[in-house]
Formats: structure tokens, C-alpha cells, sequence
């Protein structure tokens, strides 16, 4: 299975990599910009995706032959359709309050697992 998205939320992690299609790619689009996903996170996802697949024909052969090109056009189809893209321009700096809130979560999931990168 597809490790980095196989937390159950997704059709897509429950997807034996072997058995990945374009249409599965289109589908976990669709499904990641109803879950209220920015362009450009869904854009990211599929491009990891896209990836992961392109390592696995790499490495393994016909055992995972995928076709990359329909994934690419797929990408494509989908940043058409805009369920992926890039990101806005953002207009301020985070407030204070903000970056204070951001800080204390990182502190807290690095004390809650050690061994993970400090980000704070």
C-alpha cells in the first residue's frame, strides 16, 4: 500500500500500489478537494503520487506498470478542472498570536514524540 496517504481517510490508501490506475488518481483528486483541500495541497498530494509511482516502475519494473503518462494527464485534467493548482499569494504576515499558536503546536508534538524533527 501507498504509506504516506494509507491512514483510512482515503479510498486511495486502501489501493494496493500494483493495482494504482489513472482513474484511481482522478478519483483521490476529487476526493482530497471535497475534504475542503486548497488547489495547491491536492496539486502536491497527486505530484507525490505521481512520483512514488514513477520510483516503483523504476525500481520494480513490470511488477508495477503504471502508465505515467495518463497520471501526468490526469494532473493535468485536474488542475483544468481546478482541483489542483498552485497557490494564492498571500497578502499578510502572520499575526503574533498566530505564529505563538503554531509554535506551542509543534512543541507539543515534539514532546509527544521524540523522535521527530523539531520544528519549533
Amino acid at each position: 500500500m501507498i504509506k504516506f496517504v494509507a491512514d483510512g481517510r482515503y479510498r486511495f490508501s486502501e489501493i494496493k500500489l500494483e493495482n494504482v490506475s489513472s482513474h484511481d488518481v482522478r478519483d483521490f483528486a476529487e476526493e482530497l478537494a471535497l475534504g475542503n483541500r486548497a488547489p495547491a495541497i491536492v496539486s502536491s498530494y497527486l505530484t507525490h503520487v505521481c512520483h512514488i509511482l514513477a520510483v516503483a516502475e523504476d525500481d520494480f519494473g513490470s511488477a508495477y506498470d503504471v502508465c505515467l503518462d495518463a497520471l501526468d494527464r490526469r494532473k493535468r485534467a485536474a488542475r483544468r478542472h481546478g482541483l489542483a493548482g498552485t497557490s494564492q499569494v498571500r497578502d499578510r504576515q502572520p499575526t503574533d498570536e498566530e505564529l505563538e499558536k503554531r509554535m506551542q503546536h509543534f512543541s507539543s508534538l515534539y514532546e509527544r514524540n521524540k523522535p521527530c524533527i523539531p520544528m519549533h
